[in-house]
C-alpha cells in the first residue's frame, strides 16, 4: 500500500497529539512500558514534544525525497538534443573554398566496386555550394578507406566566376575515415585539379584539401544489413 508523504507528516503529528493527552495506544498494550512511562512524568512531559519534532522532520525528509524524485523524473524525461548533420569543406591551393554546408542524406548499401554501394554522404546545395559527396563503396564498417570519391561542385559566385569542380587525376590521393557506426567521417584528399583557377581562369591547378561531417541519421539498406 502506498501512503503520500503528506498523510504520514499528519499522522504523526497527530499522534504527538494524543501523546499529549496521556493517550499511549503505541504502549498500552505492554503494561511493564506503560507502568514504566507513568512513573516517569519528566519523561512523559517531553514524549510529545519528541514526536512532533520526529513528525516534522520525518515530514520535510520525506517532501526533500519527494521533490528529489520528481526532479530526478523531469531530468529523464528530458528528450536528448538531436545530432546535427553538418560538413565542414576545406580547399586550397589554385582555389581557396571554406564552407560549412549542410548534409543532404548518408546512406549504407551493400558494399560493391561501383559508386552506388557501400557508404556515401551527400551535402546540401545553398548559394556557395552546388552539391557533392562523399563515397566509399567497399564500406562494412568503422574503419579507414583509400578506394572512395570524393565529388565538390562549388557555385558560382565572388572569386568563382563560373564555379568550379574538383577533377581527380592519376596521381590524386583520398583517404576517408568514418566512425560512429557511419555517424561523422573526414575525407582528405590531395592532388585534385579544380577545372577553374581564381577568378574563372581557364587553367585550373592543383588544390587539396579536407571535408569532415556528422549525420543526424542513417539511411540503411536492408541488403547492408
Amino acid at each position: 500500500m502506498h501512503y503520500d508523504h503528506g498523510e504520514v507528516a499528519e499522522w504523526l503529528i497527530a499522534l504527538a497529539s494524543k501523546a499529549s493527552n496521556g493517550l499511549y495506544p503505541f504502549v498500552g498494550s505492554n503494561p511493564t512500558l506503560s507502568a514504566s512511562i507513568l512513573n516517569n512524568q519528566h519523561f512523559l512531559s517531553r514524549v510529545p514534544m519528541k514526536l512532533a519534532l520526529s513528525a516534522c522532520l520525518i515530514a520535510v525528509a520525506a517532501c526533500a525525497g519527494g521533490c528529489g524524485t520528481h526532479a530526478r523524473s523531469a531530468a529523464l524525461a528530458s528528450p536528448s538534443p538531436l545530432a546535427t548533420a553538418s560538413a565542414h569543406i576545406d580547399i586550397h591551393g589554385v582555389v581557396s573554398f571554406v564552407h560549412d554546408a549542410g548534409v543532404k542524406r548518408c546512406y549504407v548499401g551493400k558494399p560493391g566496386s561501383t559508386l552506388l554501394n557501400g557508404y556515401s554522404v551527400t551535402f546540401a546545395g545553398d548559394a556557395r555550394l552546388d552539391g557533392g559527396e562523399v563515397l566509399v563503396p567497399s564500406y562494412t564498417t568503422d574503419g579507414r578507406y583509400d578506394r572512395a570519391a570524393v565529388i565538390v561542385n562549388v557555385a558560382p559566385g565572388p572569386g568563382f566566376k563560373y564555379g568550379t569542380t574538383l577533377e581527380e587525376r592519376p596521381q590524386t590521393f583520398i583517404e576517408v575515415t568514418i566512425k560512429d557506426s557511419g555517424r561523422s567521417g573526414v575525407a582528405r584528399f590531395m592532388d585534385f585539379r579544380s577545372i577553374y583557377g581564381r577568378n574563372g581562369d581557364a587553367r585550373g591547378g592543383r588544390v587539396d584539401g579536407s571535408i569532415s561531417w556528422t549525420c543526424a541519421q542513417i539511411v540503411r539498406d536492408s541488403a547492408a544489413q
